[in-house]
């Protein structure tokens, strides 16, 4: 999602704003549209890598 002005965002299924999914004039309309095109079944994502030895404690 990128926001272009005060009342002004995009959509997209790039960072850069490539592949538009949709154009709204509210943050609320914006991630409402952004939440309509989240696969199904998408699990947890990170950024980063995954640090396995870290995790193990926390899959109790």
């Amino acid at each position: 999602m990128l926001a272009h002005d005060v009342d002004r965002y995009t959509v997209s299924t790039g960072f850069t704003g490539a592949g538009v999914l949709a154009r709204a004039t509210t943050a609320q309309e914006a991630v409402a549209a952004a939440a309509r095109h989240v696969p199904r079944g998408l699990g947890p994502v990170t950024s980063g890598e995954l640090d396995e030895a870290n995790q193990r404690g926390r899959e109790a």
